[in-house]
């Protein structure tokens, strides 16, 4: 379920990255899905965009979706889904982490698709 998640968003989600804007330190699967992704092909309504957290303790990167009815998924530093904090059709995403808002701690984008 992991790896068909990940597929999906490496199949849309980060269109038109430059990958020198990603900041160094950024784990490589991060880099990665960024960069697989990283067509001429479209341009959101609204930008997609990475950031990086601390939450419990832990560093995770938050991917925002191009879409109000959408997941935005919350991953560790090897790119496992964690959970969906917001998003889907009632906007709470999966229930899997309802703090991480409350929580989340240190944020830094990472990269956001600049060509809006």
């Amino acid at each position: 379920m992991k790896k068909s998640i990940l597929l999906i968003l490496c199949a849309g989600f980060f269109l038109g990255c430059e990958s020198e804007d990603i900041p160094r330190g950024t784990p490589s699967c991060i880099k990665d899905l960024i960069n697989d992704v990283a067509t001429p092909e479209g341009v959101w309504s609204s930008p997609a965009e990475v950031y990086r957290y601390q939450f419990k303790g832990k560093t995770v990167y938050y991917l925002r979706s191009h879409c109000c009815d959408a997941y935005d998924y919350l991953l560790d530093e090897n790119c496992n889904v964690l959970c969906a904090p917001n998003g889907g059709f009632h906007g709470y995403g999966d229930g899997k982490c309802p703090d991480f808002f409350d929580l989340r701690k240190n944020e830094k984008l990472i990269w956001r698709d600049s060509r809006l």
